[in-house]
């Protein structure tokens, strides 16, 4: 069930990233229950999944490489138009 709300959550806290103290970003957790606490995508990460994907790399394999869940490497590829 969280999976189908889990790109909207991603996405909703993504837009508020400008308005959140840093303090903030650092404490909130996954509503999915991940190991990894909330952090929003840097330019350097963005850049890193760009290349890891261009190079082949599966979706599930990306995963494991930045600790995000597979809803939310699948909505950055989305976001970074890498895929439709």
């Amino acid at each position: 069930m969280f999976e189908t709300y889990e790109a909207e959550i991603v996405s909703l806290l993504n837009k508020a990233e400008a308005d959140t103290p840093n303090f903030y970003r650092e404490e909130r957790k996954l509503v999915t229950g991940s190991k990894r606490r909330i952090e929003l995508w840097s330019e350097e990460e963005d850049n890193r999944l760009r290349e890891e994907f261009a190079s082949g790399k599966s979706v599930r394999e990306l995963t494991k490489l930045h600790e995000r869940s597979m809803g939310e490497i699948t909505f950055r590829l989305k976001k970074l138009e890498l895929i439709h």
